[in-house]
């Protein structure tokens, strides 16, 4: 088979069964006519497996062959692929993502890809806010978030959902009401970019920056602000309720009964893993490469 795919995998694990499902999918699709060349070759058709008639191969042969098979599967990728960017954005523990992925953002973008995909009437909302809210409000991290501000333009309703749940946060952080009172006035001064938001320097450094950095460089002006919303903008982001499989030795163990000894196994659970952490740690920048190549995060350049 990888003679006619170019040598590339098919099956490609990933941090979670769902992603190596999604994966697993997407590259059966964008080897399509590889492995409709294969099917279709002389090769094959003298195979014993081409020669029977009733095997698994020949059922195969006529799925792949078909075009129901490739059109559900392009529906499936469309309707899963923007969901699979978010969760792998959100399931980062590395990068601060509290202020680049806002509940109404996730949500409108899930309905509008199944209401395409699937047609308005095959559509139930299901995202609420018991399945897609962070504990300090994911909105009110977007409102604080310069980026958003400064670089994108929004409708206003917008922001005033995002403006209602950053005063939520401010509440909740911080139970002094003169603090509070400052917090919410700075709040216009940081949207009007006043003082020293208004700075060459700021405007020049928020798309470069740790969102968390810029505001701790340029928020002096605002100190009752800048101090919940450092603490704010400085948290990752969690998918909790993706089934991570974090054991080495599932991967390797996947029978119920595995012929290879123990002794054995085990020393392929210990190779695995550390060539896993030999990896990680050969991916990992020092703080300079960091800061001379330092790319923001974008939910179109997750893969």
């Amino acid at each position: 088979m990888k003679k006619y795919i170019g040598g590339r995998e098919i099956v490609r694990p990933g941090v979670t069964r769902f992603v190596t499902q999604f994966l697993q999918l997407q590259a059966t699709v964008q080897q399509k006519q590889g492995l409709r060349n294969m099917f279709n070759s002389e090769e094959f058709r003298q195979s014993k497996f081409g020669r029977d008639k009733n095997g698994l191969a020949f059922e195969a042969r006529q799925i792949v062959i078909g075009n129901d098979f490739w059109s559900k599967a392009n529906d499936i990728l469309k309707v899963f692929e923007p969901l699979v960017k978010v969760l792998r954005l959100v399931d980062g523990d590395e990068k601060p993502t509290m202020g680049f992925v806002p509940e109404f953002s996730v949500k409108h973008k899930a309905e509008g890809v199944l209401g395409q995909a699937c047609g308005r009437r095959g559509v139930r909302p299901s995202l609420g806010p018991k399945g897609c809210s962070a504990k300090l409000g994911a909105e009110g991290g977007y409102f604080l978030n310069p980026q958003f501000q400064y670089g994108v333009e929004h409708e206003s309703d917008v922001y005033r959902e995002t403006f209602e749940e950053t005063k939520k946060v401010i509440t909740k952080l911080d139970r002094n009401m003169d603090d509070q009172i400052k917090a919410l006035n700075s709040l216009l001064l940081f949207k009007d970019m006043g003082e020293t938001f208004a700075t060459p320097q700021a405007q020049r450094a928020w798309s470069r920056m740790n969102l968390a950095e810029w505001w701790l460089m340029f928020g002096s002006c605002s100190p009752e602000l800048q101090r919940l919303v450092i603490k704010v903008l400085s948290q990752t982001t969690l998918a909790t309720n993706c089934e991570r499989n974090w054991s080495t030795f599932i991967y390797i163990h996947t029978k119920t009964r595995n012929r290879l000894k123990y002794r054995k196994l085990q020393k392929l659970v210990i190779t695995h893993y550390n060539m896993k952490l030999k990896m990680r740690h050969q991916m990992r920048k020092n703080q300079e490469e960091i800061e001379a190549s330092f790319n923001p995060i974008n939910l179109d350049y997750i893969f």
